[in-house]
């Protein structure tokens, strides 16, 4: 998770963009040790991404 709340693939591509109140539970590279409580999991078997990103929002 950078600065900017962008969260980058292996290959630098933006995957998706976190809200700055839901910034502080994220692990990251540098995270030493992780102390249960206040963690973030996240369901992404629907999240919409490549070519279909665009179809999280319909009209």
């Amino acid at each position: 998770l950078g600065d900017d709340g962008w969260v980058l693939g292996s290959n630098g591509r933006f995957l998706f963009w976190v809200p700055p109140a839901s910034r502080k539970p994220f692990y990251n590279p540098q995270t030493a040790l992780v102390i249960p409580g206040g963690s973030v999991e996240l369901d992404l078997s629907r999240i919409a991404h490549g070519t279909c990103w665009q179809h999280c929002y319909e009209e």
